[in-house]
């Protein structure tokens, strides 16, 4: 099993693809400890075969590396810990930090922010606007980030010569979607475990299905049956109005619990909807497919609104998570939509069902496979200027290193431990894992969105206004997404002229 692990790794930061509780064994608990973790994230021969090209002689002395991120939640934990609490991921972090800090004689010092969503980004800023090398490396959402880009804020790391982007601790994927031109100014991969908690997936109650009669939906997804129809046919056919008051209430059996906002945009991705595409010499496209798209938001709309699901509409986000957690742990939903990280919360812990994890539905049968999208909160990595070209090439060998050694030290007790073994429940549902991993679909209009008129945010209001009105909104979004994508390039473009 730890082989087979250890290869779904190395496809998943190498190749994320880019179309741009079982009943525990006697004698065993919830407890791991992290001599648990150490013995189960040991290197196995897969691991030991992935190393990094760093010189051995690489050394900085005496220097303190400075990194900024977030103090949020499912996020705060990836860059640095404050002390070894016992957890098993946070011993992992800790011990990589050690480990970095020792092989290059560094002292590693992370600034966590609370604030908005743009705290990061404008500290950042604000530090190259006065001319100050303040922060060496900032670990922020991406799109908060990325999308200043062109405001010159972060280095080109392809101009770097430790950092190998091509090695499998990155993610193939998001360099295809982030690189432009001639450039790349975030990466990201195994040092962020939030590609990992903030998938978009399906949970499904194994216990009310099998009630119901229905297939598993394990078998479903295998057979490439799992759709929007699938999951709407749910909803209406075993629908039960326990309260009897007419309409779908949270004491009601229903089909689906999901919310609205950002619980749209995962089907951008899970039906193959497109938004940016690349040229031949690596720069944007705007590539709308609106009869797919429209397709798609009359099924989501149906599945929402006539398919007796329960939409949870207010709160923040947090708050939306935990209601859908908690309701979804109660026994009355067949499914929920949630991020992968809802399995850490105290719902899905103690939920007394047996539930599985599968990816969102497909837009129909003809689809190819599935495909999961990462809500836009997870973390990238880039270098902050300004910030000389010595100083840089020891930033880019810190990030290679970090990066390596997370997938060697932390992704193993992240994934094959504290998720596979402590919060999710059986095997079937860690293969089903494997196969929501390969399927990441990143799209480079999301991850630019704040600057493209926030394009992936249209069908939010398409589906809540419960009117099919892709075609007239996307026609009306053209030109503005256009010019601003235009100016978004121009610019990169001039910094890359420039030699940034």
């Amino acid at each position: 099993m730890k082989r087979f692990i250890s290869l779904i790794l190395a496809l998943l930061l190498a190749a994320f693809t880019l179309v741009s509780c079982a009943d525990k064994p006697d004698g065993t608990d919830d407890v791991t400890t992290t001599a648990d973790a150490a013995a189960a994230s040991s290197d196995t021969p897969e691991s030991e075969a992935v190393t990094n090209g760093l010189p051995p002689e690489l050394s900085y002395k005496g220097e303190t590396i400075v990194f900024v991120s977030r103090d949020s939640d499912f996020v705060r934990d990836e860059v640095s810990v404050e002390e070894n609490d016992g957890d098993i991921i946070h011993a992992a972090i800790a011990k990589r930090n050690a480990d970095m800090e020792e092989r290059f004689g560094i002292i590693i010092k992370n600034e966590k922010l609370t604030g908005d969503n743009y705290v990061v980004t404008n500290a950042v800023k604000k530090a190259l606007n006065t001319n100050l090398h303040t922060y060496d490396i900032v670990a922020n959402s991406c799109y908060s980030t990325i999308m200043s880009t062109g405001d010159g804020i972060l280095y080109n790391l392809e101009k770097l010569k430790y950092l190998d982007l091509t090695a499998p601790y990155w993610s193939q994927g998001f360099n295809d979607a982030a690189s432009i031109g001639k450039g790349q100014y975030m990466c990201t991969g195994a040092a962020s475990l939030a590609l990992y908690r903030l998938m978009f997936v399906t949970f499904f109650n194994r216990d009310l299905l099998t009630t119901w009669g229905e297939k598993s939906l394990f078998d479903v997804v295998n057979d490439g049956e799992w759709t929007l129809d699938y999951q709407i046919r749910l909803g209406k056919q075993y629908y039960s109005d326990n309260d009897g008051s007419s309409s779908v209430t949270k004491g009601d059996t229903v089909g689906m619990i999901s919310s609205t906002l950002s619980y749209i945009d995962p089907y951008w991705s899970s039906c193959k909807n497109p938004i940016l595409t690349k040229t031949d010499d690596n720069w944007y496209d705007y590539s709308i497919d609106v009869d797919r798209l429209s397709t798609t938001l009359r099924k989501v709309t149906e599945l929402f609104y006539d398919a007796n699901s329960y939409i949870v509409t207010s709160g923040s986000d947090s708050e939306r998570l935990n209601e859908i957690g908690q309701m979804f742990a109660g026994g009355t939903a067949a499914t929920a939509t949630l991020r992968l990280c809802a399995s850490e919360t105290e719902y899905l812990r103690d939920m007394k069902d047996k539930y599985g994890v599968i990816p969102c539905p497909k837009l129909d049968k003809d689809q190819d496979d599935y495909y999961t999208f990462l809500h836009d909160q997870f973390t990238a990595f880039g270098i902050c200027r300004p910030v000389d070209e010595e100083r840089a090439e020891m930033l880019g060998a810190v990030l290679e290193y970090m990066a390596w050694s997370s997938y060697i030290n932390v992704v193993p007790v992240y994934y094959n431990v504290a998720l596979k073994s402590k919060y999710m429940q059986d095997s079937a549902s860690w293969e089903m894992l494997d196969k929501i991993y390969s399927g990441i679909y990143i799209d480079a209009g999301v991850l630019y969105t704040k600057v493209l008129s926030s394009v992936h945010q249209l069908p939010r209001k398409i589906v809540t206004d419960q009117v099919d009105t892709t075609a007239s909104r996307f026609k009306q979004m053209k030109a503005p997404v256009e010019a601003s994508l235009k100016r978004l390039q121009e610019s990169i473009r001039a910094l890359q002229e420039a030699g940034s």
